[in-house]
């Protein structure tokens, strides 16, 4: 089916099944240039609702996502809620809730303009855990020489100088206690 301004295929089912069902090797196969080929949406029309997921995958692997582009993602997930939110979030009951692998970038990225690139919380366990064949961490050290002298800092943050001098900051405040770390 073919159109210029609308839908090519467009399903509605009101009472709680499937809008769109395909079964086959690829199940359903969407291709837009330059738009989206599968949208999928729970959204009421007209309204703000917003009841369930808009696109479920399941099997060997539940969604799988690929790109060829060297500047975007072959999986990439947005919030646009005003109030906060997780673009991309992963659950698991035994194993990783999120895995990233590369052979020659980073496995797992993050970036954040005012709060954490990446945070790592356990209930029972560590909050964090880094293994790498040069070393488990490294710390980008700044700019200059010594420890950081504005801006609101938290007790229990590192800052390494210029001069690869590690400090240690005892107490939260402007711009907090800062202490070298004595290395034997």
């Amino acid at each position: 089916m073919t159109s210029n301004a609308h839908a090519g295929v467009s399903a509605t089912n009101d009472s709680g099944g499937f809008g769109v069902w395909a079964r086959g090797k690829t199940g359903v196969y969407g291709t837009s240039p330059g738009g989206v080929g599968v949208w999928g949406s729970t959204v009421v029309p007209n309204t703000l609702a917003d009841d369930g997921d808009g696109v479920l995958g399941e099997g060997k692997n539940g969604v799988h996502g690929r790109s060829k582009s060297k500047t975007d993602s072959g999986v990439w997930g947005e919030n646009t809620s005003s109030f906060g939110g997780t673009g991309v979030a992963g659950s698991s009951n035994v194993g990783s809730g999120v895995t990233g692998s590369s052979n020659g970038g980073t496995g797992v990225a993050g970036n954040s303009v005012r709060g954490f690139g990446v945070t790592g919380v356990s209930q029972n366990g560590y909050g964090g855990q880094f293994t790498g064949g040069f070393a488990p961490l490294h710390l980008t050290p700044g700019a200059t020489t010594g420890h950081p002298t504005s801006g609101t800092h938290e007790m229990g943050e590192f800052y390494v100088d210029s001069a690869g001098v590690l400090f240690y900051n005892l107490s939260a405040g402007t711009p907090g206690n800062w202490k070298i770390v004595h290395l034997v």
